[in-house]
């Protein structure tokens, strides 16, 4: 974990292309628990209609609409989230292999007498290959994933206190050090 902070740090100028994949990601996390809710609404509109005679079918449209415009939107976000992981993935290797091939051409020829060169570059290169890896994981799937179950689990505890609680300690990172 101290690696990710010193790489994030040394990637200073990706900052703000992290920072709006952050706000997409997390709008997007958002809308996906806003399809569920806003069914939610249309199944007690419906059981009004049935049970009582007073549910209103303009608004049973009027939600269904929303669903759809809120699925749309999460298929062009999850796009464009994609795409931009994918850009801060390569713009990051890009600046780490910079960097990195910077500070060896400041090494002094001292040090290769003593190393073979092509295990240093086979090294960075590993290495820069599995941080752009990592990067485009973590916006394309890991963030995504853990926002949408912080929020799955805050929208079911607000509707019931107690299914939050067991969704809550029903996830499996609870159980990684344990």
């Amino acid at each position: 974990m101290k690696n990710i902070f010193k790489i994030f740090k040394i990637s200073k100028p990706q900052h703000k292309w992290i920072a709006v994949a952050c706000v997409l990601i997390t709008i997007q996390a958002i809308l996906q628990q806003a399809s569920p809710v806003t069914l939610k609404y249309v199944i007690d509109e419906l059981s009004n209609q049935i049970a009582n005679k007073s549910g209103n079918y303009q608004t049973v449209t009027a939600l269904f609409g929303l669903i759809l415009v809120i699925n749309l939107s999460v298929a062009v976000l999850n796009s464009v989230n994609q795409r931009l992981g994918d850009f801060i993935a390569s713009r990051l290797g890009r600046f780490l292999t910079e960097v990195f091939y910077k500070k060896i051409f400041t090494l002094p020829q001292s040090y290769f007498d003593g190393e073979i060169s092509g295990k240093i570059v086979n090294q960075l290169n590993r290495g820069i290959n599995s941080i752009r890896e990592f990067v485009n994981g973590a916006t394309n799937f890991i963030i995504p994933a853990i926002l949408q179950a912080v929020f799955g689990i805050a929208v079911l505890s607000y509707f019931d206190p107690t299914i939050g609680i067991l969704a809550f300690f029903s996830l499996p990172c609870l159980y990684l050090y344990n």
